[in-house]
């Protein structure tokens, strides 16, 4: 009975909404890290050169370790039936959801600790590059797709 009202939808939306959050969030911690980065004490060179240091950490980052992630999100996506609707948050697994629970708890304790705020905001610059880059992959699914087995809009 309850069954009902589970906000089911197709293989298509949840490459949508794997998209657009892996791409927000992304986009979201990258922009507030380089905005707080820019607000510092320090010289244009030095700013420049952190944020530069960041951007490649996070690109590595977004290649291979969380494009290994958003690629297997991306295999399980593609696995369902042609019909079969799923909860709109299941794009990932619950063991992924923690994960986001626990990089938001981690971003928060990084922001009251004692660190530096260069290598604070220079973790958020990295982990918000990886996050888009790795984005990537769903959107690849969704729009380049010959293969993909997903039901039409």
């Amino acid at each position: 009975m309850l069954s009902r009202f589970k906000p089911g939808v197709p293989a298509r939306v949840h490459m949508v909404a794997a998209g657009l959050v892996w791409t927000l969030a992304g986009l979201g911690l990258l922009v507030f890290g380089a905005y707080r980065m820019c607000g510092l004490r320090h010289s244009p060179q030095e700013i420049s050169a952190i944020l530069a240091i960041s951007v490649v950490a996070g690109l590595f980052k977004g290649r291979f370790v969380l494009g290994k992630v958003a690629a297997r999100n991306v295999e399980r996506i593609r696995s369902w039936g042609v019909h079969e609707t799923r909860c709109i948050g299941g794009f990932q697994p619950l063991r992924s959801w923690l994960l986001v629970i626990a990089m938001i708890a981690m971003g928060r304790f990084l922001r009251s600790s004692p660190l530096p705020r260069e290598l604070v905001w220079g973790v958020y610059v990295a982990v918000g590059t990886a996050l888009f880059v790795a984005s990537k992959y769903f959107w690849e699914a969704l729009f380049g797709m010959g293969d993909l087995n997903l039901p039409g809009p």
